[in-house]
């Protein structure tokens, strides 16, 4: 019997569906199922039988007759249910394979199916099927949900109460000196009154690229104590994404220094909305502003990579931050730093790039609870070798980063001893493995905290002290409620994954001039207002969630969130391509994005070899460069004569063929350069290096740098972090190195 979907159908439209159906299939019930199996490719998983009363006495003659059942063993399918009536009522018994499921699982399963029944009972037969849930309750609803009340819900206050508990404490380690809270309010109510001397008040939207000093930190709530919402920019992004952020946020100033001339950030179309922070700073006035700010206002607007090709503002209030980093034992991570600052000294380091969401963790997380932030500068949070330089001067010990990065800093021998050493790691952004957990676990005494949520529920929404090998992420953090739901938005019972809805106090507002992706994202069902995550999860009985990764097309690429969509409209834009792919695809043990694409028939070149293309590919990465981000750039690029199709006409990203770094081979002319080409391929694990190949572009990142510097350092070349991003081949690192040695030693250099 074919199975027919009817869930958008009624009740009665489904027996009266299958009861056609299963009358129709008689006519085949001759025909082998092994015959159907191996024509079609079907292999059944489950086996359903309904037996009637075949177990009930059977008379022939007047003559009770004897049957005894033929038991075997092992099962051929997965699961195998069978539903027989004894004396008008309905038996269930199911046998299942219990390497691939639990009991739970299974009696949640048959559970299920009894409340389903029953619920065809009750229901009118136009119900339809989509809005029949699996759980016994129909009733939830916002009734259901309680919240908690923080004392102060306002981020310029919550910091204005710390500063008069603690105005002589150092709070701030930054590059350009030590700050009170006293010194640190100061600077930020300079800029406050500097901003709304310039008309400046709730719901503006101030946009700021700065060095990473001290400025940063009273930028942030100096615009926060103005009553408007701060907008952050990292300087590294491209010139299109920045213009971007400005025009679609509508951002009334943008406060800058010098970054912008030492990173060539061409602002010139908006000067008459750029504010100098060191003129800024100038402002006399250093009391406390009261602006006429509430919970509800916009505190913060953060970009995050967008679907459409065009990253979106997610808007979150001064209500989501203050709910976020309010010290209650279900925020897990927050609490503890709280709870035992005194015993513990603890000093948070910032390393994750401001326009990162765990930023907030780093700066709100701390200074809004009393806790000291560490924040590296623009070469600290870069370079390892410069970073454990800082934690050593400042006795940082709370390190917070995605697993992927500390795992990368854990396999080089000389950061071990510093790495191991912190007491509290947070980890967030993308899974926490069972590698660094045993890595940990074995080789340091600090508390690791498994942290997960989306931008648009504030950081984080789950959370849990790791304790042992059983890698989840923890119950609901303080204020926040989630259910799993299916794909009619009914919520699921314990165990049975299903997409993550979140709601709460920790919801953003919507995201800036989307509606449509608003209408997607959140969704209000019976009074509830949830966001929808996107990942499917399962709970626990215990309350525990389980995440088993994306419903759709976004990714996580070594922590940071990218839409794949946003890169392959970058690429339909270049001329010439005509379809595209994009996947993530491990070539030698490393991820890479890879770029498939197919070009217009006036652009093939029938004639191109096995390792060339029909468009200039160096021209299509200076192109993307342009637009995105430089983790989302693809390192590797494979033309196609035409994408693979699934049935139904859409791109076969399974079939798609494996991907393959092409370069052109250029054998090194001296010994530097033999020896880069060798550290590079043993770091990348490839087989050949190129001395011309970059390597960015043959799967290194910005991680994995530390390893060349720091094997460079043992063979005493005079090489720092940032010189591997200036000078990424072989070839100019080896010229880099010899433009610090004399003449002689030069010549002496053949090879």
């Amino acid at each position: 019997m074919s199975f027919i979907s009817v869930f958008s159908s009624n009740v009665w439209n489904l027996f009266k569906t299958i009861l056609i159906e299963s009358r129709n299939v008689l006519t085949y019930s001759a025909y082998p199922l092994t015959e159907i199996s191996n024509e079609f490719d079907i292999a059944p998983e489950i086996l359903y039988a309904y037996h009637g009363k075949i177990i009930e006495d059977i008379e022939i003659g007047g003559m009770k007759v004897e049957r005894q059942s033929i038991d075997y063993e092992g099962l051929k399918f997965k699961v195998n249910i069978n539903v027989v009536e004894v004396d008008g009522q309905y038996r269930i018994f199911c046998e299942y394979n219990d390497q691939l499921y639990s009991e739970t699982l299974i009696s949640t399963f048959l559970e299920s199916i009894r409340i389903v029944l029953n619920k065809f009972q009750t229901f009118d037969e136009s119900t339809l099927m989509k809005d029949i849930s699996i759980i016994e309750n129909d009733d939830w609803g916002v009734d259901d949900l309680a919240y908690d009340d923080v004392p102060e819900d306002r981020l310029n206050k919550i910091f204005e109460n710390q500063v008069e508990m603690h105005p002589d404490r150092v709070i701030l380690y930054a590059t350009d000196g030590e700050f009170t809270y006293d010194e640190l309010n100061k600077k930020a109510n300079r800029i406050a009154h500097s901003l709304i001397k310039r008309g400046v008040g709730p719901e503006d939207r101030i946009m700021f690229i700065l060095n990473r000093d001290s400025n940063v930190v009273a930028s942030i709530f100096g615009i926060l104590k103005s009553g408007a919402a701060f907008i952050p920019v990292d300087s590294e992004y491209p010139s299109e994404r920045i213009e971007h952020v400005l025009t679609d946020s509508e951002s009334k100033f943008i406060i800058v220094d010098d970054v912008i001339e030492k990173k060539g950030i061409d602002l010139s179309g908006y000067e008459d909305n750029l504010l100098d922070v060191n003129e800024l700073l100038k402002e006399k006035d250093t009391a406390n502003p009261d602006p006429d700010v509430h919970a509800n206002n916009m505190a913060y607007l953060i970009y995050t990579s967008g679907s459409t090709g065009l990253p979106k503002g997610v808007i979150l209030e001064h209500g989501n931050i203050a709910n976020f980093v309010y010290p209650d034992p279900r925020n897990v991570c927050t609490y503890e730093l709280v709870h035992n600052l005194e015993k513990e000294d603890y000093k948070v380091l910032s390393t994750t790039t401001v326009a990162f969401d765990v930023f907030q963790q780093e700066i709100m997380g701390s200074l809004l609870n009393g806790v000291p932030m560490v924040f590296a500068n623009d070469t600290e949070y870069k370079d390892p070798i410069e970073m454990m330089d800082l934690i050593h001067r400042t006795g940082a010990n709370v390190y917070i980063a995605t697993p992927s990065r500390l795992l990368q800093y854990l396999e080089i021998e000389a950061m071990q001893e510093t790495m191991y050493g912190f007491k509290v790691y947070i980890h967030a952004g993308e899974p926490f493995s069972k590698r660094l957990y045993e890595l940990l676990s074995q080789n340091s005494n600090g508390k690791f905290f498994n942290m997960y949520g989306p931008t648009e529920t504030t950081v984080y929404c789950n959370g849990v002290q790791l304790e042992s090998s059983d890698i989840h992420i923890g119950k609901e953090l303080f204020n926040v409620h989630e259910m799993v739901m299916d794909f009619d938005s009914n919520p699921l019972p314990p165990n049975v994954i299903g997409e993550l809805y979140i709601a709460g106090k920790g919801v953003s507002r919507e995201y800036l001039n989307r509606p449509e992706k608003n209408a997607e994202a959140y969704e209000v069902i019976n009074g509830i207002r949830f966001y929808r995550s996107g990942d499917f999860v399962k709970v626990t009985e215990e309350g525990d969630y389980y995440v088993f990764g994306r419903m759709d097309n976004q990714i996580k690429l070594r922590g940071l969130r990218i839409e794949i969509g946003e890169i392959e409209v970058g690429l339909s834009k270049f001329p010439g391509i005509k379809s595209v792919a994009v996947v993530v695809r491990k070539i030698k043990g490393n991820d890479h994005l890879c770029a498939y694409f197919t070009v217009h028939d006036e652009y093939r070149e029938e004639n191109r070899g096995e390792n060339e293309y029909s468009i200039n590919i160096d021209d299509l990465k200076a192109s993307l460069a342009e637009k995105l981000v430089y983790y989302m750039v693809p390192t590797v690029y494979m033309e196609l004569d035409e994408m693979p199709q699934t049935a139904n006409g859409k791109t076969d990203l399974r079939n798609l063929p494996e991907p393959v770094l092409i370069t052109e081979y250029v054998a090194p002319e001296n010994d530097i350069e033999a020896f880069f080409t060798n550290l590079f391929g043993e770091i990348l694990g490839l087989d050949e290096v190129s001395a011309t190949d970059n390597f960015f572009e043959i799967g290194g990142t910005s991680l994995l740098v530390t390893k060349i510097t720091m094997e460079a350092l043992n063979r005493n070349y005079n090489l720092n972090y940032g010189d591997v991003f200036s000078n990424p081949t072989p070839r100019a690192l080896a010229e880099l190195v010899l433009s610090d040695q004399s003449e002689e030693k030069k010549a002496e250099l053949s090879y």
